[in-house]
């Protein structure tokens, strides 16, 4: 029996597209504009990256993000770049931001995303 990509954790995933493309640990890291440190944190399944850092990944592996991480993962993760972004620019404290506040954020962001794909379709 084989192992489709959702039984493959994210680091593997990771690992198994950098060797493929015959690429190291730094190479990645430069690519994607990170350190190599992380990279093989990231491949160990000890940290996950930032949404804005799996977007630079998927693009410098050549593969869509959704052959990185499911559509949940995904959202979670813009979700958390979003947040992120709210705290560096000082509209939320980042010790304010408890797991509910981040569930309602993410269900405000999954609202405001189905309104603009609404609008877009009655164009």
């Amino acid at each position: 029996m084989t192992m489709s990509t959702k039984d493959i954790s994210f680091g593997s995933k990771i690992k198994r597209l950098r060797t493929e493309k015959h690429l190291s640990q730094q190479k990645l890291a430069d690519l994607v504009g990170i350190n190599q440190t992380f990279i093989s944190a990231i491949e160990r399944d000890e940290k996950k990256p930032r949404f804005d850092v799996l977007t630079k990944l998927a693009n410098a592996l050549d593969v869509p993000i959704g052959e990185l991480v499911d559509k949940e993962e995904r959202q979670e993760s813009f979700a958390m770049m979003l947040i992120n972004q709210l705290i560096d620019e000082g509209f939320i404290k980042d010790n304010e931001v408890s797991e509910k506040d981040m569930e309602m954020i993410i269900d405000a962001i999954r609202v405001d995303i189905k309104r603009i794909q609404k609008e877009k379709g009655s164009n």
